[in-house]
């Protein structure tokens, strides 16, 4: 029965840190998603009651705009 050595821990435990890094990113990824679909509904649902609401729509234009 052959020992680990050195070498391939030091391997394991670099590639422990790539999936950990990886799986951090695709997490912050999942997050953002989640966040730039809230913001559009938020958007959307604006939008609507904007364009129902005569005086609405004006001050939105007021102080949205660039």
């Amino acid at each position: 029965m052959s020992s680990i050595t050195r070498r391939e821990i030091a391997r394991l435990t670099v590639l422990l840190a790539a999936r950990r890094v990886v799986a951090a990113t695709l997490t912050a990824a999942y997050v953002l998603r989640g966040v730039v679909r809230a913001v559009g509904a938020a958007a959307r649902n604006l939008t609507a009651v904007a364009a129902e609401t005569p005086g609405l729509s004006i001050l939105l234009c007021k102080f949205l705009r660039p």
